[in-house]
């Protein structure tokens, strides 16, 4: 619970330090409030029918495996287990938190972790995959545009691409080379053994069970793709979704000039240059980030709404989503413990 409030007060002080830093540097603000005030709705209703899509697709993937592994999982289940993994994601360093607890809440639904965990690889494959094939593809169709404008900010490009190849590989290895992570645990639960003795005998047990449904569930997938294009299905939906906000959010101040393909490459290239921050949310590195790339687009007039307004809509709307979910889950739960 502390580790949680402590990445939301961590969000909620990089936006205030943002806003602050957009107010003390401004000396005009006729134009900043020109901007705000003739903001086209309409097109900002377009950005937040793209965070709804991506909402909706980050729950699909559960919805269609379990139905296909014979398993029951209620579709409004699975976007509120979607929009808790989403939560978490937002409050957690490099977003580390969402899929493990993603699974976790499956679980409670008595749904097995093996296949959760399955579930969960294969959207890291994929929408890892997806986004670096979007950026690199986004760099090659713009390349002199990106060379002129972002000489020293495509370098992290560059870096995100290459951590993000080394994650997709390093999950493969483990994918096809099995018995290195059954030593990897066998390694691990003697050294959890020193500290809790006999318990560690059930704790590996029940492990490697799940394990053994983890791969069991992959071996099955190889059999019968309908998994793997899902969830691919899915992930290119979800990341286009993503990727096009920019594009409504230029349109919504009325701006002209640069076409959709341009914002989406720069888009994309924002998330690969700043995903890899250890920060919760990438607060901070999101900011300076899409203040870095998107500056020539929306000139030193816009670009702070525009950046504040894609934060709203790509992160902050998905954190008070997830946080909804989880307060009132745990409201349930607690009602539950009063009346036994």
């Amino acid at each position: 619970m502390k580790k949680k409030v402590l990445g939301l007060v961590y969000i909620v002080v990089t936006l205030a330090i943002t806003l602050g830093i957009c107010l003390f540097t401004t000396e005009d603000f006729t134009p900043l409030i020109d901007v705000i005030q003739n903001i086209d709705w309409w097109w900002l209703l377009g950005g937040l029918g793209c965070m709804i899509v991506y909402f909706v697709f980050e729950a699909m993937p559960q919805y269609i495996i379990y139905k296909n592994h014979g398993y029951s999982l209620p579709f409004l289940q699975s976007v509120k287990v979607g929009l808790i993994g989403l939560y978490y994601s937002g409050i957690t360093p490099s977003a580390t938190g969402g899929q493990p607890m993603q699974i976790y809440y499956l679980s409670k639904l008595d749904l097995p972790v093996g296949v959760s965990s399955f579930i969960s690889v294969l959207k890291l494959i994929f929408f890892q995959g997806t986004m670096t094939v979007f950026c690199f593809a986004g760099y090659l169709v713009k390349m002199d545009y990106i060379n002129e404008h972002y000489y020293v900010a495509r370098y992290f490009m560059y870096l995100g691409l290459a951590i993000n190849v080394i994650l997709i590989a390093g999950v493969m290895v483990l994918l096809y080379k099995p018995s290195i992570l059954f030593r990897f645990v066998k390694v691990l639960m003697r050294f959890i053994a020193k500290f809790i003795g006999r318990k560690a005998v059930k704790l590996r047990r029940k492990t490697m069970i799940e394990l053994e449904g983890f791969y069991r569930s992959y071996k099955e997938s190889k059999k019968d793709f309908r998994d793997a294009m899902a969830v691919l299905a899915c992930s290119v939906i979800q990341i286009i979704s993503y990727l096009s906000v920019s594009f409504f959010i230029y349109h919504a101040f009325g701006m002209s000039g640069e076409n959709f393909i341009t914002l989406f490459a720069i888009q994309a290239m924002v998330v690969c240059a700043v995903s890899f921050f250890p920060l919760p949310g990438s607060a901070g590195a999101q900011e300076l980030g899409y203040g870095s790339f998107f500056m020539p687009i929306f000139g030193d007039h816009a670009i702070f709404p525009a950046m504040i307004l894609w934060r709203i809509l790509s992160s902050y709307l998905a954190i008070i989503s997830g946080a909804v979910m989880v307060t009132v889950d745990t409201a349930k739960g607690l009602r539950k413990k009063s009346s036994k």
